[in-house]
């Protein structure tokens, strides 16, 4: 992984050009899409989906104080400081596949989305034991918890599923997640991704690890939409 992240470049909405850069970098970003075009992009990651996206489906995100927040939510561990590294909903059996932000208000400070993408071509060829092999119970949202390794192969995909906060070691599973976060980390690059109003980044789920970046205690109107598509539990509408 390189020591500086990359940034992660907005551009004018063009659906071909999203559609292109998601399948061959794991992420996206954008501005300016008609609520028709949204749609229809959004229908080609999520053939559930109808609508206008700016009227429904999503979720507004804050920065906010553990004692407010959900339990057993990120913000329930982190408040609003930055976040550790995870792959969104690793509680559920068929995580989203993709993420969709939308900056409503970018906040008084800069606090910026951090991703780790992953090399899909390296993992599927080594497959390390430590990420293939070993169990973890998964249990969040509500959910029944669950067996699952960190890395398994879903539709050619090296599918990484990882929240510190969701999963245990199983069983004589010794392995820490500090090992595993280490591990990840060699089999990525880090890009930073810093919010403008109205801009759009999509994120590949079963790709790409995301937290929010340092600066959200001193960003209380930091304001972000999040839209979950695609895979069987991924559309929250």
């Amino acid at each position: 992984m390189s020591l500086e992240p990359s940034a992660i470049s907005v551009k004018n909405f063009i659906h071909e050009a999203a559609d292109r850069e998601l399948d061959e970098r794991g992420l996206t970003a954008f501005t300016n899409p008609s609520a028709s075009a949204l749609g229809n992009f959004f229908a080609g990651l999520d053939q559930r989906w109808t609508g206008n996206p700016f009227e429904r489906g999503f979720e507004e995100l804050i920065p906010i104080g553990r004692a407010a927040a959900r339990p057993g939510s990120l913000s329930s561990f982190t408040g609003a400081a930055a976040q550790p590294m995870h792959t969104d909903a690793a509680y559920l059996a068929s995580p989203p596949r993709y993420l969709v932000f939308e900056c409503v208000d970018p906040g008084e400070v800069s606090c910026k989305t951090e991703a780790w993408v992953t090399n899909q071509a390296k993992l599927l060829e080594e497959r390390p034991h430590l990420l293939t092999n070993p169990r973890w119970v998964f249990l969040g949202g509500g959910r029944s918890r669950f067996y699952s390794p960190v890395l398994d192969t879903v539709l050619g995909i090296a599918r990484i599923r990882y929240d510190p906060y969701c999963m245990s070691a199983a069983g004589e599973n010794k392995t820490t997640l500090n090992d595993v976060s280490g591990l990840l980390a060699s089999y990525t690059r880090q890009v930073s991704f810093e919010w403008t109003q109205g801009a759009f980044l999509i994120i590949d789920n079963w790709r790409c690890m995301h937290a929010r970046g340092v600066g959200g205690e001193s960003a209380p109107s930091r304001r972000l939409r999040r839209w979950y598509l695609g895979a069987k539990n991924g559309l929250g509408i």
